[in-house]
């Protein structure tokens, strides 16, 4: 007999990520994380699966954590990133046989990496010293590399100077290099600027990046390509520094360069969809290729049942004539395949998040996929989805054990006529006629949405006796650029309408909910629209607001990147209209606070800092309303998702235990 989901159960899920079929396409590299909840802390090991129905098997069973497989172009080799010697590094394993080889020895590690061409060696992207330039391990003295900067004043003249999860950068930068076989480095960057995601053309003549190299390059969120002759050793800029692009991938024959990225112009600045760009590297010519599909091209689903998952290249076709490539679409991801001309197929679809995926030489396609009521495993398809097969099982334990839940689609009218989507989870082992409470929860971004994926806090929540709503609103990705940038200068007006519109319409379809036990909760943007709903409303009996925001005027300049959006966000800057970042902000209208509220935040959360926490903690304790305020050390904005296991745990065990009280 199944038992319920249990808050533990987060910990039994093996996170799969980043499957790589081999040249050949008989193999499938892949990794599986799993959490050492004793211990507190993942372990990742790279596992094989034979695409022709065989064996899978744990290729690498170390301690730590081995993630990025890549083969070597003959397939005979499989390189990976492991924390085994210390720093992050890549190691090679000859799949005749034999232990793990570590190529590369530098003083911070890799960062992330691919094969060259030719099979001799890697392209990575690593930190540099204060000097710009890579150093392996033995070249910096013990003493140096023991100094902690932290101890000491920090004199910043930037505005960008912190990032959440990174903490305060300190002058360095990231810089590509060759890693030979016989472990020489040949660094192929330099400068004050930053570079990622390189790569190399099969011809072997030009190396392609992402690099902001603009005199005001900490101070923007703009990012181009770039292109590096590496006969002529010249290098020219791709895009026009109007916008944020990357991901760069070469054609098969090495006439053409794929990437990904938006222009950030009016009317819709950041919130301008991320399409699918090519460059013609014989005539210089720079176009849109999925100007005519209105979606992102892109992952933008948001879940907790994952983990070290990639961002996703386009992918060629193997003979350059179109482009594989993730989009997001009313909740689902899929990949469809796009020609030279614009139009499209879908490839893989389904009512499922598709995270990652690969092609062989023939075009056989590996991915990653997650439904509602399974975790992440490893599927291949030829070009036509009949063909599909799935060939991990890593989560088949757990799931014969635990009942879950399936969703039920809700399409419903808010007051000015746009239709939105929304699901709902009902309570595991529901009966009739009786009345169970509901919790109504928000994602973040708000460019963001909910979808057909694994999402373990809804079943939490589904099996201790409660139903869950989950809404896209306005604001939300996946259903076009009208409609991710209709909240645009209205946050607390237009999406607050569309949530609490999506209640409603769930309060009428589905009579087991009862109206008197209502629970919100959120994070992030979430978070903000949790504390702005109970500012507007009391139909709730409790709420909980995670890593939140409450005073939008202070959080421009107290926040990693708020500063980057807020003037396409509120059009406007704090200075310029004052009076509607305070009315926009829920601190403005606290003393309407009648909800009892949960506060949870990081301490270390750079993206909504936590005296976003405090402010609201303050004025709600200073009202005397029924609050309690949490605080997780050591974590940054990403808790719910990558943070330490004991401490996800914790954060599960407070919100069932703050809705188990009031609901």
């Amino acid at each position: 007999m199944k038992r319920p989901v249990e808050i533990e159960d987060f910990a039994r899920i093996k996170y799969v990520s980043d499957p790589q079929l081999s040249p050949d396409g008989s193999r499938v590299a892949h990794v599986v994380t799993s959490v050492l909840l004793d211990e507190k802390r993942y372990r990742s090991r790279i596992w094989i699966a034979e695409t022709n129905g065989g064996s899978e098997f744990e290729l690498t069973r170390g301690d730590g954590k081995d993630t990025s497989p890549r083969w070597s172009p003959d397939g005979s080799q499989l390189a990976f990133l492991t924390d085994r010697w210390g720093k992050t590094q890549i190691a090679r394993l000859d799949l005749a046989g034999g232990e793990a080889e570590q190529v590369t020895d530098l003083h911070d590690g890799v960062i992330e990496f691919e094969w060259t061409s030719s099979g001799r060696g890697f392209l990575f992207v690593a930190r540099a010293g204060d000097d710009h330039r890579l150093k392996h391990a033995s070249d910096v003295a013990d003493d140096e590399s023991e100094t902690d900067p932290s101890n000491e004043p920090r004199r910043i003249t930037t505005l960008a100077h912190r990032m959440d999860g990174v903490g305060y950068r300190d002058g360095r930068r990231n810089h590509l290099g060759v890693a030979l076989l016989s472990g020489r480095i040949i660094q192929m960057t330099s400068g004050d600027y930053d570079h990622a995601q390189p790569a190399l053309s099969p011809c072997r003549r030009y190396l392609a990046f992402a690099s902001n190299q603009s005199a005001e390059r900490d101070d923007e969120r703009r990012t181009d390509i770039w292109l590096m002759d590496l006969d002529t050793d010249t290098l020219r800029r791709i895009t026009n520094h109007d916008g944020v692009y990357g991901l760069p991938a070469f054609s098969p024959d090495s006439s053409k360069l794929a990437f990904v990225g938006h222009r950030v112009e009016a009317p819709y600045g950041p919130t301008n969809l991320d399409r699918i760009w090519i460059a013609d590297l014989t005539s210089g010519h720079v176009d849109v290729l999925t100007e005519s599909i209105d979606r992102e091209m892109s992952n933008t689903c948001s879940g907790d049942s994952s983990y070290g998952v990639p961002a996703q290249r386009p992918v060629w076709s193997s003979d350059s004539a179109s482009i594989y490539s993730l989009m997001s679409d009313r909740g689902n991801v899929g990949i469809i395949r796009i020609g030279s001309t614009g139009s499209w197929e879908q490839i893989v679809g389904g009512d499922r998040e598709v995270m990652t995926f690969s092609a062989s030489s023939d075009d056989q396609i590996a991915f990653t996929a997650s439904d509602p009521v399974t975790p992440a495993e490893v599927f291949t398809t030829e070009k036509q989805a009949n063909q599909e097969q799935q060939l991990s099982r890593h989560n088949t334990t757990l799931l014969e054990q635990v009942s879950l839940a399936t969703p039920a689609r809700l399409e419903y009218q808010t007051l000015d006529g746009a239709s939105v989507e929304a699901w709902v989870l009902e309570p595991i082992d529901r009966r009739d006629g009786v009345r169970y409470p509901l919790v109504l929860e928000i994602h973040g971004g708000p460019h963001a949405m909910y979808g057909n994926t694994f999402f373990h806090e809804f079943q939490l929540l589904a099996a201790q006796g409660y139903g869950v709503l989950y809404t896209n609103p306005r604001g939300s990705t996946g259903y076009g650029q009208e409609f991710v940038s209709a909240a645009m200068g209205d946050w607390g007006g237009t999406d607050y309408q569309d949530v609490m519109a999506g209640l409603d319409a769930a309060l009428s379809n589905f009579d087991w909910i009862d109206p008197n036990r209502l629970g919100v909760t959120g994070g992030s943007y979430g978070g903000y629209l949790v504390n702005w709903i109970v500012t507007q409303t009391d139909r709730f009996a409790a709420a909980i607001t995670q890593r939140s925001t409450c005073n939008r005027k202070s959080l421009f300049g107290s926040s990693d990147l708020v500063w980057t959006y807020s003037e396409w966000e509120f059009r406007s800057l704090p200075w310029d209209d004052p009076d509607f970042y305070y009315d926009r902000s829920p601190l403005a209208h606290v003393a309407n606070v009648k909800t009892p509220i949960l506060i949870m935040h990081s301490e270390n959360d750079l993206r909504c800092p936590v005296e976003q926490g405090e402010q609201w903690y303050t004025a709600l304790k200073r009202l005397n309303r029924e609050t309690e305020f949490v605080r997780f050390p050591g974590e940054s904005h990403n808790l719910s998702r990558s943070g330490r296991p004991d401490r996800r745990l914790e954060r599960l065990r407070w919100m069932t235990d703050w809705f188990g009280r009031y609901l």
